[in-house]
C-alpha cells in the first residue's frame, strides 16, 4: 500500500490541482492514503482536504526534508510516493507504482515526466536522471534514514536515490511518463532577468554542493562516494561559471575519473565552458531556460 506525501511551502495556487490528481487515480483508494504537509492555512484548501479524508499537517518547518519527516511520523504504508505541490500525477501513476512494488526486491522506482507550464501546456524540456524530481520518485519507507534526512535541506531527490543505492537492492528506472513536471518562475526557477538568474543559481549551487558534501560524509559505499565526487565536481564547474569560483584541479580530476549517469556530452561542455567561455555559456543557459517556458526552439 502507498502513502502519497504532498508538500507545499508558501504556495497555494497549484495545490488543489495536485491533490485532485492523486484523488483521480485508477488505483482503488483503499490502496493508498494522502498526506499534505504545508506551512499555511487556507479555508478552501483545508475544507477540500477534510472532505476527502486526507491527512493535513500544518507545520512551521521550512525545509522539504523536515516536512517529509513530519509526514513519515503518521504515514501508515510501506511505499512512499512524493508529489510537489506544483506537479501532477498521471491518473495511472499509483496503479503502476503498486504493481512495481509487488516485487519485494525493488526499493526505488523513478518514472519519467512531461514538463508543463503554468497553463498545463506541454513543454519540450526533457530530463530523465534517476534522481531528478521528487514527484517522479517512489521508495520503500524502510530504507529512508530519517537521521541523515534531517541533516540536509537541499537535493532531497538525490538523497532518496542514494538511499536506494546504499540498500544494495533493486532500483527500477522507468521510461514511462507518469508525472507532469511544472516549469515556472518560482522558488526553483528565477527568470526575471539575467542578473536575477545568475544570483539565484549561485545561491542554489552553493546549497546543493553543501548537501553533496554532507552526503559524502555519511555514506561509506564506494559507488555512492564516487558518484558524489562527480556531482560535487560538476557543481563547482557551474559555480565557476556563475560566480567566477577559483580553478581547483581536484575538481577536474574527480570529474574525469568518476562515472556519471547524466548526459556526458553536456557535462563535458559545461566543464570546458567553466574554463574558456563563462560569459557565453551563462547567456546560453539563461536563454535555454526561457525556451523551456516559452516552448520556442
Amino acid at each position: 500500500m502507498i502513502s502519497v506525501i504532498i508538500t507545499s511551502h508558501n504556495r497555494k495556487e497549484y495545490l488543489l490541482d495536485a491533490i485532485k490528481s492523486v484523488l483521480n487515480q485508477t488505483l482503488d483508494k483503499k490502496y493508498y492514503e494522502i498526506i499534505v504537509v504545508k506551512n499555511f492555512e487556507d479555508s478552501i484548501i483545508d475544507k477540500f482536504i477534510e472532505e476527502n479524508n486526507i491527512k493535513n499537517i500544518l507545520t512551521d518547518k521550512i525545509s522539504l526534508s523536515n516536512k517529509i519527516i513530519e509526514a513519515l511520523k503518521i504515514c501508515n504504508n510501506d511505499i512512499i510516493s512524493f508529489l510537489d505541490d506544483d506537479d501532477l500525477f498521471f491518473n495511472n501513476k499509483l496503479e503502476t507504482v503498486n504493481k512495481i512494488f509487488e516485487n519485494k526486491d525493488i526499493v526505488y522506482y523513478h518514472n519519467s515526466e512531461q514538463s508543463i507550464d503554468d497553463d498545463n501546456k506541454k513543454l519540450d524540456f526533457v530530463y530523465n536522471g534517476p534522481d531528478f524530481n521528487m514527484s517522479s520518485i517512489s521508495i520503500r519507507k524502510e530504507i529512508i534514514n530519517k537521521n541523515i534526512l534531517s541533516k540536509v535541506t537541499h537535493s532531497i531527490d538525490t538523497l532518496m536515490y542514494l538511499f536506494s543505492l546504499n540498500s544494495n537492492k533493486r532500483v527500477y528506472l522507468d521510461k514511462e511518463v507518469l508525472t507532469y513536471y511544472r516549469i515556472h518562475n518560482s522558488i526553483t526557477h528565477n527568470l526575471n532577468d539575467l542578473n536575477s538568474y545568475i544570483n539565484f543559481n549561485i545561491k542554489s549551487y552553493n546549497n546543493v554542493v553543501e548537501s553533496y558534501k554532507t552526503f559524502y560524509e555519511v555514506f561509506d559505499n564506494k559507488e555512492i562516494k564516487d558518484l558524489l565526487l562527480h556531482k560535487i565536481a560538476f557543481t563547482h564547474f557551474m559555480l565557476r561559471i556563475f560566480n567566477n569560483e577559483k580553478f581547483e584541479l581536484k575538481n577536474y580530476i574527480d570529474f574525469i575519473r568518476t562515472k556519471s549517469y547524466n548526459n556526458k556530452k553536456y557535462e563535458y561542455k559545461i566543464m570546458l565552458s567553466s574554463i574558456f567561455l563563462k560569459k557565453y555559456i551563462i547567456r546560453k543557459l539563461y536563454d535555454n531556460e526561457i525556451k523551456k517556458i516559452t516552448n520556442n526552439n
